[in-house]
């Protein structure tokens, strides 16, 4: 083993199990765009792909489809990674749901459900609410349950003085809330035909950020490079959305040899909602080749920091000068 350099040595203690999560959530991280790669800017199928444009789950265009698919199904990894850095802690139980909230929507979108009542904001927020009910009360219930089994032991050695239901309890209530309604909160402040509801104050930033552009005789409005009020406002939360259900299992994972890595999908999430509070979001860094380098050079950068921060070198442990000979 002495042979072997310390980078070798530093890829040989690691292990394939940290390895393989990691260029796991690399992929997960290219799951949002990747569909550009075969989709033309049309949002139609490029000539070459083997396949024919059609409808499919009530969108008009496969492009459209992938994107809401794919981008969920980064957001559910994400917090299934969240989940799982908090087995067996009290708050990984609030997980579920935002989990369950994930799952619906893309049930609702594989059944081509959202001009339905399943679909209605309003309806989603009250079974969001409920499921919240539900977990606080089970939460609430499993601490009551702990704390009267180790009543002994907290009375020989000191117990916990904090309230069964706490700030943070209350402030993971009021995020996983805030998080589950990032999907819909655009229902809420939108018309179906893109306008802003009534309801909203309008302090001119509407108006600000509408132009008109003419486009094959015709005029087009866009707000802010977006066709709609309603595609901005959707379009800002989901990667939002993304971004924190990324950010919770970067904070959560602390002392995992990998957690470096998960900061590749959080970064391209942030850089995402840069690019669309920048108006930069038809300019060349959203173009799929220049986020596919970018997600390179993160991941890079990543692997650097998970190789070294987190070394244990073969030659530094005693039981690998074992056998030497």
């Amino acid at each position: 083993m002495k042979t072997l350099t310390p980078w070798i040595q530093n890829i040989y203690k690691t292990g394939t199990h940290d390895y393989g999560i990691a260029i796991f959530v690399i992929l997960v991280t290219l799951l949002p765009f990747i569909h550009e790669f075969f989709i033309g800017e049309d949002g139609t199928l490029l000539p070459w792909v083997p396949f024919e444009e059609r409808k499919i789950f009530n969108y008009s265009m496969v492009g459209v489809f992938l994107f809401y698919f794919l981008i969920q199904v980064k957001a559910l990894i994400g917090l299934w990674f969240w989940k799982f850095h908090l087995i067996n802690k009290r708050h990984e139980k609030y997980l579920w749901v935002p989990i369950i909230a994930a799952i619906y929507h893309m049930v609702i979108l594989f059944l081509s459900a959202r001009s339905t009542i399943w679909n209605n904001a309003l309806i989603k927020l009250i079974g969001i609410s409920m499921i919240l009910i539900v977990v606080g009360l089970w939460d609430y219930r499993s601490e009551l349950a702990y704390r009267q089994k180790n009543k002994r032991a907290f009375e020989l050695f000191g117990g916990s003085n904090k309230r069964v239901v706490g700030l943070n309890e209350i402030l993971w209530w009021i995020g996983m809330l805030a998080l589950s309604c990032m999907l819909f909160v655009h229902d809420f402040m939108t018309y179906g035909n893109g306008k802003a509801m009534d309801w909203l104050p309008d302090f001119g930033f509407v108006e600000a950020m509408t132009h008109k552009t003419i486009v094959d005789g015709e005029t087009v409005t866009w707000v802010w490079e977006f066709g709609s009020y309603r595609i901005l406002i959707y379009t800002f939360m989901i990667y939002l959305y993304l971004f924190f259900c990324w950010l919770g299992p970067f904070i959560s994972g602390k002392g995992r040899s990998y957690r470096p890595i998960i900061i590749v999908p959080v970064a391209l999430s942030l850089l995402q909602l840069v690019l669309i509070i920048s108006r930069q979001s038809e300019s060349g860094l959203n173009n799929p080749d220049i986020r596919l380098w970018i997600t390179l050079g993160c991941a890079l950068l990543a692997a650097t920091v998970f190789l070294y921060k987190y070394k244990h070198l073969v030659i530094d442990s005693p039981q690998t000068n074992v056998n030497e000979t």
